[in-house]
């Protein structure tokens, strides 16, 4: 597979124009419910072909090529969806893990620095104080570091897998 850099169309939408040599590898050789595939390496070309859109874009793909069929068109077409309609419901639970992850990680904080708070009133030693309020701020710090700066990267790849999930296909026979 050959692809060119994206154009930004008007309508907000990114179009990578993709040349398919050989399609033998396209799809893996393995089914799930009777649907094949999509290729590792073609994911892999999709995905990182994919990643200089917007999250916001929305995707159309023209896949140029001597050797496809009518009935392969419908064939790829199925598995690239299908294929980014499943990284899309991972990453929508993979979200949701991390959300409670992060609130798990938030309130152990505000738990353990109310304990420092407590320990401060009752003058406690010094050092106990200092490892429990580390402790808390490590905490605290997990729990911003999930909920913001994963979040962000997690969410742009979200919104990239539904794109493609939703992306119009089009396909250009080459003579």
């Amino acid at each position: 597979m050959r692809q060119n850099i994206a154009k930004q169309k008007a309508d907000n939408t990114a179009v990578f124009n993709i040349t398919v040599v050989n399609d033998d590898n396209f799809l893996s050789p393995y089914c799930i419910n009777g649907k094949r595939q999509l290729d590792e390496s073609d994911t892999s070309l999709l995905n990182n072909t994919t990643k200089i859109a917007k999250p916001t874009n929305k995707i159309k793909l023209i896949i140029s090529s001597k050797t496809i069929d009518d009935n392969e068109k419908q064939e790829y077409t199925e598995a690239i969806h299908q294929h980014y309609y499943n990284m899309y419901c991972d990453k929508v639970r993979d979200l949701k893990q991390n959300t409670y992850a992060c609130l798990i990680m938030f309130f152990i904080a505000v738990i353990t620095l109310s304990i420092v708070t407590t320990f401060k009133i009752l003058e406690y030693s010094t050092l106990v104080i200092e490892i429990i309020d580390i402790f808390a701020w490590v905490f605290m710090w997990g729990a911003v570091e999930l909920g913001i700066i994963q979040r962000i990267q997690k969410v742009s790849q979200l919104h990239r897998y539904k794109n493609l999930s939703e992306c119009q296909i089009e396909y250009i026979d080459i003579k």
